[in-house]
């Protein structure tokens, strides 16, 4: 989550400074992983990657199969489980088997 008087303190420092302001692109871009930038679904939109309920995700996990970062993204995923949609080539099923398989 964004904390919001860092952010505030961020545009003031700017402001002080005489220079522009990082916008909330910036932020949001500075927060991510690094691996996220060489993800195979960068820019390919999310529609695929966080289906509705009953909507398959054989589209997202093939574009996972083939991905750099496919190892880095599923720990990512297993590492919060309230996280949703398709993450290192699992959907939120199988996650939550592989949790169980690993208790």
């Amino acid at each position: 989550m964004i904390d919001l008087a860092d952010a505030w303190f961020d545009y003031w420092q700017a402001l002080v400074a005489r220079q522009t302001p990082p916008s909330l692109v910036d932020r949001l871009n500075a927060m991510r992983p690094r691996w996220m930038a060489d993800g195979a679904c960068r820019g390919t939109g999310t529609g695929a990657y966080f289906p509705n309920r009953g909507e398959p995700v054989a589209r997202a996990k093939v574009v996972c199969a083939a991905c750099a970062v496919r190892g880095e993204c599923l720990a990512y995923a297993l590492a919060d489980d309230q996280l949703q949609g398709v993450w290192g080539g699992t959907s939120d099923a199988d996650r939550r088997a592989m949790r169980r398989n690993a208790a």
